[in-house]
């Protein structure tokens, strides 16, 4: 195979340019020329990722996952080598996909998109590949993700989405602690309404004292009490239903309560009707 010649053809053009020789009006031909061969190169690697890694290089040296030691051979982040592998393991079912993207016709994201969906929903993969050639990225998931949906039961989608539950930590290059979770929705929402308790509190302690926070900064620091890594500046006790919370403004308060008040009649009224109902029938 003449990859490795390739390689080192590549390399050789590299070192030949000298960018502010370049004629401008022949600039835009070369870029494109370079993206073209971008596209390929970075088509060859998603397509032989799965099976590099089955020769669990990343295990004799010393890797914990088979992204970990992707990212670090390629020099991207475990995020994107994760989806690279994920995205070569289901082209091995969709020899169309496989084929556009041999073709230069898909890159490596859209090909991610478009097989994440036709592995759950076959019919789909002709329509999305179609797709992929008129449409932006943006557009191309979202559709993927429909026609995903439309293929998978709600059993399926549950046991996935457990299947896939991960979090991790990592420091971005401004120098910043990030942190990220993908999980089941209704253990998002337990923690997410504990979340809220810690961040009113945090913005009503910090209002109290003049110290005014945004709400980032208040659901930052609620984060941090609420995983135990800090004392919470006040006891999480429910916030009273008519304060005003953390991200209202006024208006937004006026609005909740008028609804709430609005849901209190219309049970005060069923109520009614249910007794009047029994009183009849007895």
């Amino acid at each position: 195979m003449r990859v490795g010649e390739l390689a080192e053809d590549a390399a050789d053009i590299l070192a030949l340019i000298d960018v502010a020789q370049l004629p401008v009006s022949l600039v835009p031909g070369l870029l494109k020329q370079f993206m073209a061969l971008e596209k390929r190169a970075a088509a060859g690697r998603v397509l032989i990722t799965a099976r590099a890694v089955k020769a669990e290089r990343w295990k004799r040296e010393g890797y914990k996952s088979p992204a970990e030691w992707l990212a670090a051979t390629q020099g991207c982040s475990t995020g994107r080598a994760g989806d690279d592998l994920a995205t070569s393991r289901r082209l091995e079912e969709l020899e169309d996909t496989t084929d556009a993207l041999k073709q230069g016709r898909l890159s490596p994201d859209q090909a991610g998109a478009v097989s994440d969906a036709a592995v759950v929903n076959p019919a789909a993969e002709k329509d999305l590949l179609d797709q992929a050639e008129r449409d932006s990225l943006k557009n191309l998931r979202d559709e993927a993700a429909r026609r995903k949906a439309e293929a998978e039961d709600l059993e399926a989608k549950r046991k996935r989405i457990h299947n896939a539950r991960r979090a991790r930590v990592w420091i971005g290059r401004d120098g910043a602690w990030n942190f990220q979770a993908t999980g089941p929705i209704e253990l998002g929402s337990r923690f997410q309404q504990q979340w809220e308790r810690f961040t009113n509190a945090q913005f009503h302690h910090h209002r109290s004292t003049g110290n005014h926070q945004s709400h980032d900064n208040n659901a930052f620091d609620a984060f941090l009490a609420l995983t135990g890594t800090t004392t919470p500046t006040t006891p999480p006790s429910p916030v009273s239903y008519t304060h005003l919370r953390a991200h209202e403004t006024v208006l937004d308060l006026v609005c909740r309560l008028l609804l709430a008040k609005k849901k209190t009649t219309k049970l005060q009224t069923n109520k009614e009707h249910i007794n009047t109902t029994t009183e009849q029938i007895q």
